[in-house]
């Protein structure tokens, strides 16, 4: 499902890179040469795969996830396995003087197996809880992928605005001297 979502974000990024790239060419905007460039659709990539905040909401949703596998195994039966083993040393003394010691070495195991036939719906309940949740955590990972790419968006947007600023400021300064 990821690498889906991660073909989609960057197949969005890429469109998203030749319209604003139309727009910085009809603007007139240029970015000087002598730093190395990066690209809008390099630039929605790396923020894609390197942001923290989206690094934490996908491991958020994979913790989600598990939630459903933990419901499903309520329809599963449960098995538990009991053993003791112990010692026990009983020494009688007769009347003649002697002893008799008897030493023991008590045991059991037991192993319990149940299946529940019917818990009143919350196997159902529990299983769709899981599973709106899920889809809610999607939800939320989208939004703030959306929030992200924005972001990076911006920034990338403003790195142009502010090149092209300091250009137009230093052609002034040439004019004026």
């Amino acid at each position: 499902v990821l690498n889906f979502q991660l073909f989609n974000h960057v197949r969005f990024c890429v469109g998203l890179t030749g319209a604003l790239g139309m727009i910085c060419v009809a603007a007139g905007m240029s970015v000087p040469t002598s730093v190395k460039s990066q690209t809008l659709s390099d630039a929605l990539i790396a923020a894609y795969l390197n942001n923290p905040t989206l690094l934490a909401a996908r491991a958020g949703l994979r913790a989600t996830d598990e939630k459903v596998p933990q419901a499903l195994a309520k329809w599963r039966p449960s098995v538990s396995m009991t053993s003791d083993y112990g010692m026990s040393r009983i020494t009688n003394t007769r009347n003649t003087g002697s002893d008799i010691d008897q030493v023991r070495h008590p045991h059991s195991m037991g192993l319990t197996i149940s299946q529940s036939l019917y818990r009143g719906g919350r196997t159902l309940a529990s299983t769709s809880e899981a599973e709106n949740n899920i889809r809610a955590e999607r939800a939320r990972l989208m939004d703030i992928e959306q929030t992200v790419m924005f972001e990076a968006i911006t920034a990338f947007i403003n790195v142009f605005r502010d090149a092209a600023v300091l250009n137009l400021n230093s052609s002034n300064e040439q004019v004026l001297k």
